[in-house]
């Protein structure tokens, strides 16, 4: 299984940027490292788009992580707190286990890059 991709719009952009809106919604499994985020049907390809994302829906943070891809991954958190002597001591992000269902996991984003 997939990320899945939903564009709402495009918007051509001056110096040959374009930028498109849409929204993502994870899967099923999710993989370690993240889900691979593909915007080259819409943007060109070889270039290194900027993408945002709205954070994530539930108890969910996602967090867009270009790394060495042109498409780069999604990956989603959860919060957890550490505590000693029943204090909280810090607040922390880990990364959600592999295979985890995440198919209600839901985002808006935003990517600017090379247009065709």
């Amino acid at each position: 299984m997939a990320l899945t991709i939903k564009v709402i719009d495009t918007t051509l952009e001056s110096g040959g940027q374009k930028m498109i809106r849409g929204s993502i919604l994870l899967d099923s499994s999710y993989p370690t490292g993240g889900e691979t985020m593909d915007v080259s049907n819409w943007l060109k390809s070889g270039g290194s788009p900027t993408i945002l994302l709205d954070g994530g829906s539930g108890a969910y943070v996602l967090r867009h992580n270009q790394g060495t891809s042109a498409a780069g991954k999604v990956q989603a958190f959860y919060v957890t707190q550490n505590a000693i002597n029943g204090a909280v001591e810090n607040t922390v992000l880990v990364e959600v286990a592999s295979t985890a269902n995440l198919s209600a996991v839901n985002a808006s984003f935003v990517a600017v890059g090379p247009a065709y």
